[in-house]
Parts: structure tokens; sequence; C-alpha cells
């Protein structure tokens, strides 16, 4: 049968990708009552006392979800996103039938800035409970936010097909679609919208901008960003900065209300260039030529540096690349050496501190792969592959629980990692925890991962169990792979 000698270094030829809990006794007291406990103890910040009854509920019932996400919460409000969606994730998977534990894990990897992992949860949420607008607005925002505008559309469409159309998603649809460029269609999703809720002043707002992106229909949208404005909304920067504007195009001299709402929008978007840049000019027009100088000098800072960070991000692009070159040559200390000087423009950058941990580990230099891989993890938890590589060292380093908490925090971000479950799974058959390791490693191949590590690992697993037949299936599979040149 396979040789119980630890298999995990045959991984290294792989592709390079919930925390623990302390236990805790329930005695005699019933779930349902530590639960109640754990939610008072919350409710009054005792995060302590909340923490020790969840765990105690979760300990008592091991396969019931609430007491996970009661974990999630407590987590969370520690300020440990991380570890919050660890909790989450365990509870999706005892209970995927659950909204409320798909919607847990969606919020939470959008606060970790995982986007992709997050829209597949939102996509999971939008089955399991279509009637929910958070489904369809969250994915839109995270869609906005990567670009990708018109799918964002059609996820809102989508909930207005199914019913589902409460005022924020006819609200976020027209700012997605003034975003595009389709002011008309902006306006018309707006308008409609205002006749059903017309107290909505982030519906206001958009009728208002959608009136203004159009030369023929700008004067129209003065009364409807002043109804956005006395309606309230959350940020008037935006309003303020159209609103002055067109109160300036369409009074004769200079009218103090504009540039009262100009002053408010620089205040507001202190970064954005073109609050400077109209105050300016009006300020100019105005006759406030100290206050118009001010004004005008600081928009050119704030394009200058905007500027120099595009040129300089596309230039440090290149040299990213050019490191990556020298790598595929087998130049390694040569590329090390070039990582190591965009490091010291940029000492926090998550891709360089990646890259050079491939290098270094290629190199033979596992302490320094680790440590590059950790400062990067450090500095953008939301990437997944940072996580994975500092479990990849840690295991063959043979800190295996070290290892184990680094990958299933890369599951908690992304829980079809296949690769991930593999190395847990070999992991997990090198302590002898051969239960954990079938289930790992099964979840691998039904994710699409294989290779002879796993099937070796999962022959080795199913053996120690007793199942001898499927054992010997993938005893003959690991030889088939091994033996693939």
């Amino acid at each position: 049968m396979a040789s119980r000698k630890p298999i995990r270094r045959l991984l290294v030829a792989l592709a390079l990708l919930a925390l623990p809990v302390g236990a805790a006794t329930a005695g005699d007291v019933a779930p349902e009552t530590l639960l109640a406990r754990a939610g008072r103890a919350l409710e009054a910040g005792d995060l302590v006392a909340a923490e020790d009854a969840f765990t105690q509920a979760r300990d008592a019932d091991p396969e019931k979800a609430l007491p996970w996400l009661g974990l999630a919460d407590v987590a969370e409000r520690r300020g440990d996103a991380l570890g919050a969606l660890g909790h989450a994730r365990r509870a999706e998977t005892l209970a995927p039938e659950l909204p409320e534990a798909a919607l847990r894990v969606a919020r939470l990897q959008i606060r970790v800035g995982a986007a992709a992992e997050a829209l597949g949860s939102l996509e999971r949420l939008r089955g399991l409970a279509p009637e929910n607008p958070a489904g369809y607005l969250l994915a839109a925002l995270v869609l906005r936010d990567v670009e990708r505008l018109d799918q964002g559309v059609e996820v809102l469409r989508l909930a207005l097909e199914r019913g589902v159309d409460p005022p924020a998603i006819h609200e976020q649809l027209g700012l997605l679609e003034l975003a595009a460029g389709r002011g008309d269609a902006a306006w018309a999703v707006a308008s409609k919208a205002l006749e059903r809720f017309p107290g909505q002043g982030g519906l206001a707002l958009v009728a208002g901008l959608a009136l203004a992106a159009d030369p023929e229909r700008r004067g129209q949208a003065i009364p409807w960003l002043e109804k956005a404005l006395d309606l309230g909304i959350p940020e008037e920067g935006r309003a303020r900065l159209e609103l002055g504007t067109l109160l300036l195009e369409v009074t004769p001299g200079c009218d103090d209300r504009a540039l009262d709402h100009l002053r408010a929008a620089r205040e507001q978007l202190p970064t954005l260039p073109e609050a400077h840049y109209r105050l300016g000019t009006a300020l100019r027009t105005c006759g406030d030529a100290e206050g118009a100088r001010e004004a005008l000098t600081r928009f050119q800072e704030l394009s200058r540096a905007s500027d120099a960070a595009d040129h300089g991000s596309k230039a440090y692009g290149t040299r990213l690349n050019e490191a990556q070159g020298l790598a595929a040559q087998g130049r390694l200390d040569d590329a090390v050496a070039a990582l190591d000087a965009l490091l010291e423009e940029k000492p926090g950058d998550a891709r360089t501190l990646i890259l050079r941990s491939k290098v270094l580990f290629s190199a033979g230099q596992r302490e320094a792969a680790l440590d590059s891989a950790v400062a990067a993890r450090e500095s953008m938890p939301s990437r997944t592959e940072a996580h994975y590589l500092e479990g990849l060292y840690l295991s063959q380093l043979g800190r295996l629980d070290e290892a184990t908490a680094a990958l299933e925090r890369a599951i908690a971000i992304d829980a079809d990692l296949g690769s991930a479950h593999t190395l847990l799974g070999v992991i997990a058959a090198d302590q002898e925890r051969y239960g954990d390791a079938a289930e790992a490693l099964f979840r691998a191949l039904d994710l699409g991962a294989d290779g002879a590590p796993l099937r070796l690992a999962l022959a080795r697993t199913l053996d120690a169990l007793g199942r001898a037949e499927e054992a010997k299936v993938q005893m003959e599979a690991y030889r088939r792979l091994a033996d693939d040149p």
C-alpha cells in the first residue's frame, strides 16, 4: 500500500492558493439557551461573554450554523474580518440552504476586497432568496467598482423583472446608466420610479444628474438637484457640484448660492480635481482673483499627482514584468535584485512580494520565501494567493498546524480553490486525520484538481480508513499520473 512517508513535498510541482477556535464545554445548558445568552451579550457589547456562549453552543451542537454565524459576528466586531469570514464559511457549509449565511459570506468577502468571490456568493444568494434585494444591490455595487457596468445593469434589471423593486434598485440602476454614459436611460429609470417614490432624494439626484448630462436640458436639472438636497442624500458633494455650476450658467452675473454650493462641494470632495477647477473658474469669473488662484493651483497639483500616479503605475508594472521575465529565464538572483529595487519604491506592494516569494522558493530559500508571502498577506489580506503560498511554504517547512490555518484562510476567501483543498488533505493525511483528509481530497477532485500527489494521498487515506477497494482505484490513478510524462 502507499508509503507512510510524508508526501506534501510532491505538491511543489502543483500550481502556486475558519480559523481554529478554542473548545468549551456546554455542560447541561441547552444550545438555544446559550444562543440567547450570547445574543444578549453581543447586544450589550460584551464580546468575551458572547464568544464564550457561542463557542459552548457550537460545541453542544457542532452541526448547527447559527453558533458559527454568532462567532462571525464577534470576530467582525473585533475587526477580524478574515476570521469572521472563516466562521461564516463554516456556517454556509453546514447550512448551504440558509440565505443569511450566503449573505454574511458575501458581505465579508466585499469587506476584505475579494470581489470575484463575493460575486459568486451573491449569485448563490439570488438562487436561495430571489426576493432579497441585497443579492442584486451588492452585486451591482461590486460590478461598478470593478468597472463592469453593463453587467451591473443586467443584475438590477433582473431584479426588476422578478418584482424586486425597492427605491434603491431604481436609484442604483440609474446611477450605473449614468456611469456608462447613458443619460437618457438614467432619466427614464429615475422619472418612472419617482412616480411611485416621490420622496426619494436618491432618485431626484439621478434625475438631476441625468438632465445635467444633456446639453439641451441642463436648466431642467436645477429643481431636481435642489429637491434631492431638500429630501436628503447621504453624499451631497456631487449634487452641489452640478447645482453650483448650473446656477452660474443660468444666472446673470455671480450667484452667491452657486458659490456656496461649489465651496461645499470642494469641502466634501477634497481630492477631486474637478471640484477645485469649477470653483476656481467661478471665483475668477466673479472677480475673486486670490480665491481663484488658490483653487486652480490646488486643481493643478491634484491633476499632476494623478497623472504621475498613472504614469508611475504603468512604469512599475513594466518593471515587474521584466523581473518576471528574468525569473522565467532562470536568472533568479537578478530577478530578486530587481524585485528588491521595486520594493524600495513600494514596500508593501503585494504583487511584488508574491512574485518575490515564488522566486525565492524556486531558489531554495524557503524561509525567505515564507517571509515574503507573509508580508504580502499582511499588505493585502484579500489576496487568496498570499494565504495559499504561506500555507504551501509552511507545509514544506514542516509547520503543519500553521500551514492548515493559512490554507483555511485561503478557502475562507475562495471556497473553490482546489489546490488549497488538496494541500489541506495531504497535511491531514500526514497528521493521520484521515476523515478530514478524505473530505478535503474528494472536495479537491470535485473542483477539478488532480495529480499524482492528490491520488497518492487519497489512496493512503482510504487505506487507513479501511476502504481497501476504493484505495486500489486511487493507487491505479496515481500510477497512471506518475508515469504520465
